[in-house]
């Protein structure tokens, strides 16, 4: 496949990562929130780095990454957000830019306190 329908069939099918095997393997994933600063200070999720899409895409369009690797300390990336919208942008960006795996939580960011 290739084009728009490659991006939704990879986006839906290795980006995408259940919570629940985040929550049974918890030592190999490190949690991005992707949320903005503002949002995090409201409603904190301790134990995750804070790392805002707005600067993720402006790193982007920079034509840079973050240093995912040290950022999360070789762990697996998994990135979330209130809905999980702005965390699948989020993933399909740096899955592309950074070349490792890159996972997003489809989860409301309730769910994820609440299992945290």
């Amino acid at each position: 496949a290739c084009g728009d329908a490659a991006d939704k069939s990879r986006d839906s099918d290795s980006i995408r990562i259940p919570l629940e095997r985040v929550l049974a393997n918890r030592e190999r994933f490190s949690l991005i929130d992707v949320r903005e600063e503002n949002e995090v200070l409201d409603s904190p999720l301790m134990g995750a780095i804070s790392l805002p899409l707005s600067k993720i895409e402006d790193l982007h369009t920079r034509g840079t990454s973050p240093e995912l690797f040290k950022l999360t300390l070789g762990l697996t990336p998994v990135l979330f957000c209130k809905s999980g919208v702005r965390a699948r942008k989020a993933a399909r960006i740096l899955q592309n830019s950074a070349n490792r795996d890159v996972h997003y939580l489809s989860n409301r960011i309730e769910e994820v306190q609440s299992k945290l």
